[in-house]
């Protein structure tokens, strides 16, 4: 049943539930982009579920309903075409009118426990799972924008953003003359207090000062004409947050009215003369499930069930954003929309993370926050673990790669200068420089062209000790993404990982006589996560400050990709020679991917890195013989691999059917899943090198896979071959893309 059009609002037909209808193609500036929102069947599951998509055209004659159906929100005149003779031809022919079918196969369960979860650390004693209770269904979650539009591509990249503490002093010349942005944090909707902040229950945002508790507009026009942006920060940990302890609940007042508070905050950022907004929720979203036992502080009289809260956060985190771009986009262009979320909301399959996603086209970047203790960047660097949960590389690799699809240029990495020794999370200027070499460095370069870094807070950042060194480093890249500054390679660094093997429980942060916004320790009851949750800090005042805790991680599945649609057989498809990728030399790095080292022919799609930890159980060196080699199963990897270094190798009868019916399927490194034998499955894939000498990196290799693809007469056969650098990491990139006729 269609539910949506959340780009330009076309509205249901009771007389066809089932349709959704297009506005005239091109336009407007989406430029034939259309999205839809369906519901399906509430019983419907399966193993292998197909939905079809079916198009009708109405440019040669109106089908039936046509002329009954409200155009209004869609501005379509009326045409004076005739009717369409029913019943339409089922095959398509003739073509008038002009009708199109795609399918998909997918599946679709209600037990969720069997997901792959987000990788978890071994913990060094047994963890008791604690019994989960059975819930009411929830009320529906409408994740959809109510406005959508594609933010313009400002192309930045390597920023150096400063959020800037508005009860703080005001900053000095010296200190802020390498910051590309000034975030004022922040605009809220409460009055501080010490034991529990006085929430305006109608959500009111009154206008915010920007720095020594005082609106100076002197400044922000100053720093704007020295060509940094201002930015506006609504939220913050006075608001609410979702660490055990907490009792701020001020976002529960604002839910529900986001076309209200959007307006607000824009008409702030117009009197104010401002850059754009960026929201900083630390508050629930998910008390049903991830989250449960967490923001205990919020008003059941308005949320009388854990379902009816999560519904109202997270419709009012995709409104408010949805919104807020809209409002802005009316304004004019250059106005920036971003979040800054906490690590710990930032597993793949978590409901802020999907969110996001959701809306990365009204984002213009994403800062998270590498410093609440569950990522340990100062002790770990980009790559490691031990004494953080996970590694800040598997977190920012999803946001870079899936979220924004290979865009790491719009990931801004998140540091804490000060305030934040409580988690161990505390990074002076040479370790942030550190950290964002590593960065750089990972994968030959895959993420050296990126967004730079932001860090809480400019008052501990005295005479730019702190951003100077950042900002030189930056200055290395700065304009890769134009190639107006092609980077130098930064300098080799070692970061020692903490040896600690187990996670041991997070400190809490000692009393200050500063002003922190951080409300004050209470003993929670324990915790059935695996990771011992920390308590906020005791604190004379609340610091609206990005966290500086640990929340509870997520467990999180992996969203599958899916395989290339092919609706036509042939016994062998073999792709024009490619060149094995080898470190690159000093080009310019791009948005994507850069050439990666291996070559390892994959017909499996994946668009994103999948949170896996690395295989334990490697494969072993094999002799080096010239010669064909024939794939064998490799049980830890989950997919068929050479069986020896040689000049060629071939899946041999491996691949053959569908996933429940070859061999050990669904053989995939990454759990796609292969089609259908009736439709179309791969069954077979093999790689040659051209020197015919065992396979090294640089050679051209050739590279073949027979596709089994249902015959309709009509439709052409695509085969895309990717390959991936890790197998027990896959990113996969295009090798190339071949087209047999039907």
């Amino acid at each position: 049943t269609f539910v949506e059009d959340p780009l330009y609002g076309a509205v249901p037909d009771t007389n066809h539930p089932e349709r959704a209808y297009i506005p005239n193609a091109g336009s407007d500036d989406t430029q034939w982009t259309y999205k839809h929102r369906y519901q399906l069947p509430s019983n419907l599951e399966g193993e292998l579920v197909i939905i079809q998509w079916y198009y009708l055209t109405a440019n040669s004659c109106n089908p039936e309903g046509y002329d009954d159906y409200n155009f209004a929100p869609l501005g379509i005149p009326d045409n004076s075409l005739g009717q369409c003779n029913y019943p339409l031809p089922s095959n398509g022919v003739p073509g008038k009118p002009e009708q199109f079918w795609n399918c998909a196969e997918v599946k679709i369960s209600t037990d969720c426990e069997a997901s792959t979860p987000f990788p978890t650390k071994q913990p060094s004693v047994p963890v008791t799972k604690s019994p989960v209770a059975v819930s009411t269904p929830r009320p529906t979650i409408s994740n959809a924008p109510t406005f959508k539009s594609a933010v313009a591509e400002s192309r930045e990249d390597s920023r150096l953003i400063a959020y800037l503490a508005n009860w703080q002093a005001c900053p000095t010349d010296d200190m802020l003359d390498a910051y590309t942005h000034i975030v004022i944090a922040f605009a809220v909707s409460y009055t501080w207090s010490a034991a529990k902040n006085n929430c305006d229950t109608s959500c009111s945002v009154s206008a915010p000062p920007t720095c020594g508790n005082q609106v100076r507009q002197d400044l922000i026009d100053k720093w704007r004409g020295q060509g940094k942006k201002v930015v506006l920060s609504f939220g913050g940990a006075g608001m609410g947050g979702s660490w055990p302890g907490d009792n701020n609940n001020c976002w529960d007042y604002c839910f529900g009215k986001e076309e209200e508070v959007s307006t607000q905050l824009v008409s702030i950022v117009q009197s104010q003369n401002l850059d754009g907004i960026d929201l900083d929720y630390e508050y629930c979203y998910d008390t049903e499930g991830t989250q449960s036992g967490l923001c205990t502080a919020k008003d059941t009289s308005l949320f009388p069930t854990e379902a009816s809260f999560d519904t109202a956060a997270q419709n009012f985190l995709t409104g408010i954003t949805s919104n807020l771009r809209q409002k802005m986009d009316a304004l004019g262009d250059d106005y920036e929309l971003t979040h800054a979320p906490m690590d710990s909301d930032l597993a793949p399959t978590s409901k802020y993370y999907q969110i996001l996603k959701d809306q990365n086209e009204n984002l213009n970047y994403l800062m998270p926050q590498f410093y609440n203790g569950y990522i340990k960047v100062v002790s770990d660097g980009f790559t490691g673990t031990g004494a953080g949960a996970y590694s800040a590389e598997s977190v920012y690799s999803n946001l870079a790669m899936d979220l924004f699809p290979n865009r790491p240029d719009k990931v801004v990495f998140g540091f804490c200068v000060n305030g934040c020794s409580g988690t161990g999370s505390n990074a002076n200027g040479q370790q942030a420089v550190s950290v964002l070499q590593q960065v750089k460095e990972f994968d030959q370069g895959q993420y050296s062209c990126n967004g730079g870094a932001f860090f809480w807070v400019a008052s501990a950042d005295a005479s730019g000790s702190w951003s100077d060194p950042v900002a030189a480093e930056l200055a290395l890249t700065a304009g890769c993404l134009d190639g107006t500054t092609p980077p130098t390679p930064s300098p080799q660094t070692t970061t020692t990982p903490n040896p600690t093997t187990s996670i041991a429980p997070r400190p809490t942060r000692p009393s200050t006589s500063q002003p922190t916004d951080s409300p004050p320790t209470t003993t929670t009851s324990p915790s059935s996560s695996v990771i011992p949750q920390p308590t906020r800090p005791n604190t004379s005042q609340p610091t609206d400050s990005p966290p500086m805790t640990t929340p509870s991680p997520s467990s999180s599945a992996i969203p599958q990709p899916t395989r290339p649609n092919t609706s036509q057989p042939t016994s062998a498809v073999t792709s024009e020679p490619t060149r094995a990728s080898k470190p690159p030399t000093t080009s310019p790095p791009t948005a994507t991917p850069n050439p990666t080292r291996s070559v390892t022919p994959s017909p499996t799609i994946s668009k994103a890195p999948t949170f896996k930890e690395p295989v334990t159980s490697k494969p072993t060196n094999a002799p080096i013989e010239v010669g064909p080699s024939v794939a064998v199963f490799d049980a830890a990897l989950g997919a068929p691999r050479c069986a020896s270094a040689a000049s060629s190798c071939d899946s041999g009868d491996l691949l053959k059917g569908s996933s429940c019916s070859e061999p050990n399927g669904s053989n995939s490194v990454d759990e796609c899943v292969d089609g259908s034998r009736a439709i179309q499955s791969i069954e077979r894939i093999s790689a040659s090198s051209l020197s015919g000498e065992v396979f090294r990196e640089g050679d051209m290799v050739a590279v073949a896979a027979d596709v089994h693809a249902w015959v309709d007469g009509q439709s052409d056969v695509a085969v895309d071959i990717y390959h991936a650098v890790s197998a027990s990491y896959p990113i996969w990139n295009l090798v190339h893309s071949e087209v047999v006729d039907g």
